[in-house]
């Protein structure tokens, strides 16, 4: 497998390898593409050029915008502010005409702060010049007139993405191979760019893309109550087991659970979620419940579970708790922080995260351009409309707890889980039509190169590229990481810890292009 991987990746570039630090852009390079960027500002092509600092590299990086249509498919588009958007594309880093450039496909918004977008491990290791598109309707790139989310669809960025990459051809200063590459979301945008238009780049690598067949998709939450570690040690499956059996045994222990969520209740109300204040029991059981299957998902795709493993609670089934003692009200208020299993609570116990928290709040970028989002479903989520509209959704899997709640309960668990399921995004689900049967017919027959990349204990892999849905085509690879997780750095020693599966393939790419 890892010689096909090389095959691929060996007709990226044949620019030189150097180390992994991302190299030094010549002064002279990257004041040629800024002259040729102002100069396409001049000419309108691009608005808003800005140069600034990247914080990781300490190296320059250029940003602008394009003008894209709001429906690429609309003949009277006349490059016309009123129904269009302005999308934001960052030069991340830029070593050179003649390198190889990294096409970010993000899924979501950029980094506020552009400065600290990522310089990513493959492009460390392919040498090469980063150019990121912001995923329209999200961040900065917002429609300047007519808002409509049917608009807000794979194969309109897909159109963007093109536009950009032809546009950046043509100026001469991109000269070298184009991989496109994104991670979970971000994979799926290279996903749709390579079916929609194949000729956009050489090759697209996607890392954790899933792809879901309806609006609640079992295959991630079976996947990560079945498969998730089943091929680890026992004493590993053990503590997964001990994982889920906290939560069963809490829903039997009566006066426990009664305490717990007490704190809880106590707990979202400090945090402004006044409506839990006179909530039911059986409100705040399947908020909990919800709460730590989440969290559950979350942590499988970002953490080993030995990360937190020494503080999953000991049996309490049957523990009752004297509430007149400090140490026992101090164990049930941690009780009801590990159902959380949140970062900061992690952060707190000393357990590293492997994950990068992403704010993708349309609201926020509105009300910056004095915009009024009181009025509509503009400060909607984007990508919790796409996947009404097209992407789907995972749905967790709750039989473990089943037996112990009630019908009315276990229908709540259900609907709570389904993020599309509340307004504004339940009007829209009735024209649901997913896009993965498209994926994976195409993935059979493509003639772009394409590398899928997937972590073992990730339950994104559920909705995951399979090796029957390839069905022998020679221009897809799958590549599934031995104990990996849901991230795309390779170059890190921890990406695999039972087979240093990253540094291998970099190496074995690295060796091949030389």
């Amino acid at each position: 497998m890892l010689m096909l991987v090389v095959m691929i990746i060996t007709g990226c570039s044949d620019d030189k390898i150097s180390d992994d630090s991302g190299g030094v852009t010549p002064a002279k390079d990257f004041s040629a593409l800024m002259t040729v960027l102002r100069d396409m500002e001049k000419k309108g092509e691009i608005s808003t050029v800005k140069q600034g600092t990247n914080a990781s590299t300490n190296r320059p990086y250029a940003s602008f915008y394009v003008l894209q249509p709001v429906n690429h498919y609309d003949e009277k588009w006349q490059g016309e502010e009123s129904n269009s958007l302005w999308q934001r594309v960052c030069i991340v880093d830029y070593q050179g005409e003649n390198a190889p450039t990294l096409l970010n496909t993000n899924g979501y918004a950029m980094d506020k702060k552009l400065e600290e977008c990522r310089y990513p491990d493959l492009a460390k290791l392919l040498q090469s010049n980063v150019v990121e598109v912001e995923h329209r309707y999200c961040g900065e790139s917002l429609p300047t007139g007519t808002w409509d989310w049917q608009y807000n669809k794979a194969i309109h960025q897909s159109a963007d993405i093109k536009r950009v990459v032809d546009l950046l051809k043509s100026k001469g200063l991109f000269k070298g191979k184009w991989v496109a590459s994104g991670t979970s979301k971000s994979g799926m945008t290279t996903t749709f760019l390579a079916m929609h238009y194949p000729q956009t780049c050489d090759m697209y690598v996607a890392f954790c893309a899933p792809f879901c067949t309806s609006l609640t998709d079992p295959r991630c939450g079976e996947y990560l109550i079945n498969t998730c570690y089943k091929n680890h040690p026992q004493t590993v499956r053990d503590q997964w087991d001990r994982s889920w059996q906290f939560m069963v045994d809490l829903l039997q222990n009566k006066p426990l659970l009664k305490e717990v969520l007490e704190y809880n209740r106590a707990y979202l109300v400090s945090k402004g979620f006044t409506n839990y204040a006179q909530a039911s029991e059986s409100t705040l059981k399947c908020n909990l419940v919800n709460t730590y299957y989440h969290a559950q998902y979350g942590k499988a795709m970002y953490n080993h579970v030995s990360d937190w493993a020494k503080y999953i609670p000991d049996d309490i089934k049957d523990y009752i708790p004297d509430m007149t003692n400090k140490e026992h009200q101090d164990y049930v208020n941690f009780l009801r922080k590990y159902c959380y299993l949140d970062n900061d609570s992690l952060t707190a116990w000393g357990v590293v995260t492997k994950s990068d928290k992403i704010e993708n709040t349309v609201a926020n970028s509105l009300a910056s351009k004095g915009n009024d989002t009181s009025s509509d479903d503009r400060n909607a989520d984007p990508y919790t409309m796409q996947t009404a509209f097209e992407l789907g959704n995972y749905m967790l899997n709750f039989s473990r707890v089943k037996p112990y709640v009630t019908d009315a309960e276990y229908k709540e668990l259900l609907h709570l889980a389904d993020a599309a399921s509340d307004e504004p995004y339940a009007k829209y689900r009735a024209n649901f039509e997913p896009i993965a049967p498209q994926v994976k017919e195409f993935v059979k027959t493509t003639k772009a190169k394409m590398l899928f990349v997937y972590g073992e204990n990730d339950p994104f892999t559920g909705a995951g590229i399979t090796s029957e849905d390839i069905g022998g085509n020679p221009n897809v690879q799958l590549l599934m990481v031995p104990d990996g997780v849901h991230n795309e750095n390779f170059l890190d020693a921890n990406y695999s810890s039972s087979v240093e599966i990253g540094p291998q393939v970099s190496k074995a790419i690295k060796d091949g292009m030389k």
